[in-house]
């Protein structure tokens, strides 16, 4: 069975097996190493400066200006970032990308070469919202992405065998970050109001504001009001206090959208935001639906290695009724570690770190590895060590003499 990689870089998400990675598009470049996904994103308010979330939007082979530590571009971002993920998954198998239709063929082109160099066996490139307009069992509709820079509208049509979707327009400055960042200020100002305290004066209060923005734009699409606290000061929030940033998204997103359609797709956080509303009828389908469609076509939708195309129809399917989401486990993202802790001590982990008489740690292109020999009773995780197994932070270290370690990350 094939895995399946979503592109959009807002919750950019490999699914392999009944398993899913969720590694968005944010990239930290901090002491000469490079995090991803959620690591990156929570230090994003504390180190804008150090925090890279266009290399996918981006994708390209030209010079980063400004640097970004070591990385010649944004092609070297995508595929370290790639590479991490397929590490998280463990054994992903031939991949299905399905991809954004912001994508240009020249940017596909070049993602092909990078997952070739990884390496990742390509089982084919679907459109993103081609795949979702399936999953809906829609016949003449809009889809409405929202991607961490841009809003990315693409019409989609159906015949009698497959879905179809068109040319997409895209809307800059309508992204996920631009939801946040109004946000973020609607929520600063009820707490300036209310307690004096404004969360965005510091960076480690905006950061804890932007790490509970998720679940705060969740509950007041429930219930209308919630509070939130933040340094020992607590604002009680409503959906009246965000309704002005659904209103503007509803607005420019309005006047862009196909004439003479029956209905919109609409990307789950957008279609909860407070005062978000559009005349055409709404619909909202869950990323998670898009492994389960292409499951169910991949002997339509899988191409050949040498043969491979962005392919933007999907078998229709008979019935309109939404596709239910399945529960996919969460995997962890396979972190690196920088510390080893030993008897409540951190040690920095250097090129090449002895472990008494347990084996080494070598550290190798930002990896951190066993050994190739380990001694026969070293255990990682209560399971048998492996000469070369990769570790990661979080994995415990012991032997049969008493000796225990764990691997962590230590923030500068």
């Amino acid at each position: 069975m094939s895995a399946v990689l979503d592109l959009n870089d807002a919750h950019l998400t490999l699914y392999a097996g009944e398993h899913a990675t969720y590694s968005p598009g944010y990239a930290l470049f901090q002491q000469d190493r490079y995090y991803f996904g959620d690591t990156a994103l929570k230090q994003a308010r504390r180190a804008p400066q150090h925090v890279h979330t266009r290399f996918w939007s981006q994708l390209s082979t030209q010079g980063l200006n400004p640097a970004f530590g070591p990385v010649r571009h944004t092609a070297d971002l995508v595929h370290k970032h790639l590479s991490e993920l397929l590490r998280s998954a463990d054994s992903a198998g031939p991949v299905l990308i399905v991809a954004p239709g912001s994508m240009a063929i020249e940017q596909l082109s070049l993602l092909l070469g990078i997952a070739q160099a990884v390496p990742m066996e390509i089982a084919g490139v679907v459109h993103r919202s081609a795949v979702l307009g399936a999953a809906a069992g829609i016949s003449n509709s809009a889809h409405i992405e929202l991607q961490l820079h841009q809003a990315l509208i693409t019409p989609l049509s159906r015949d009698s065998a497959n879905v179809q979707a068109g040319s997409s327009n895209a809307l800059p400055g309508l992204g996920l970050l631009a939801l946040f960042e109004r946000s973020a200020r609607a929520i600063s100002q009820a707490f300036i109001n209310q307690t004096r305290f404004d969360p965005q004066r510091s960076a480690e209060s905006e950061q804890a504001l932007y790490d509970a923005l998720p679940e705060v734009l969740a509950t007041l699409s429930s219930y209308g009001e919630t509070s939130l606290n933040i340094n020992g000061y607590q604002a009680r929030l409503t959906r009246e206090l965000l309704e002005p940033v659904g209103q503007h998204f509803s607005n420019t997103i309005a006047s862009a959208l196909p004439a003479q359609i029956d209905s919109v797709l609409v990307d789950p956080m957008l279609a909860n935001l407070p005062g978000f509303k559009l005349d055409s009828h709404t619909r909202i389908v869950e990323h998670d639906v898009i492994p389960v469609v292409v499951r169910e076509n991949l002997d339509q939708l899988r191409q050949s290695p040498q043969n491979l195309s962005f392919r933007a129809s999907v078998p229709a399917r008979a019935t309109e009724e939404l596709i239910e989401p399945p529960t996919f486990t969460d995997t962890p993202e396979a972190i690196a570690p920088t510390h080893i802790l030993i008897n409540h001590s951190a040690h920095p982990i250097a090129k090449s770190n002895a472990l008494e008489a347990s084996g080494e740690l070598s550290l190798i292109d930002g990896q951190v590895r066993l050994g190739s020999n380990p001694p026969p009773d070293l255990m990682i995780n209560d399971k048998p060590a492996q000469g070369g197994q990769l570790l990661v932070a979080g994995d415990l270290i012991s032997d049969s003499l008493g000796f225990e370690a764990k691997l962590i990350v230590v923030e500068p």
